[in-house]
């Protein structure tokens, strides 16, 4: 099955993944609760006790305990691809606009195919998101597929190609 036909199905529906978790002591297990089309970045929080997984498609990132499956939170932010904490202990997700327009992107290896995203700074205790760098197509990098802070910049790798952005927040 290609690339696009696999996320064709998952849009629909038919494709449904599941988070998995490791035991040391018991092996692999999908956490209960976990389906979703296309899940895809995950992070642990930084007290390690839950973990956020980004739902591509159904727009969401949720708050887990691992062992039990227990969903905590949910916040909607559309179109998530991965994600990384920021210094001041918000999650920043990459957010792809118009998913459907990405077709162009899908195999590429070199270049860009150019595609707008979003960088979303999402505090986890409150629910509220801010975007903190909008991107609307073209030029030389896009989409990013996460985007990770180091020394006061941030630095976002993209989804397709070989492209590496360094970001400057005002």
């Amino acid at each position: 099955e290609g690339e696009l036909a696999a996320q064709f199905k998952s849009f629909l529906g038919i494709n449904k993944g599941h988070v998995w978790r490791w035991d040391p002591d018991s092996g692999t297990h999908i956490i209960p609760n976990s389906s979703a089309r296309m899940p895809n970045g995950i992070e642990v929080d930084p007290s390690g006790e839950t973990i956020w997984v980004n739902n591509y498609i159904d727009g969401e990132v949720v708050q887990y305990e691992p062992v039990s499956g227990e969903v905590l939170s949910t916040v909607a932010v559309p179109n998530l691809d991965n994600s990384a904490w920021l210094e001041d202990g918000r999650l920043l997700l990459a957010s792809h606009h118009n998913p459907f327009g990405m077709r162009a992107c899908f195999g590429l290896t070199e270049g860009s195919c150019g595609h707008g995203y979003d960088l979303v700074a999402v505090d986890t205790a409150s629910g509220e998101t801010e975007v903190i760098f909008s991107h609307s197509g073209g030029g030389p990098f896009g989409p990013a597929t996460v985007a990770v802070p180091y020394r006061g910049k941030l630095y976002a790798g993209s989804f397709s190609g070989d492209r590496l952005g360094e970001i400057t927040l005002k």
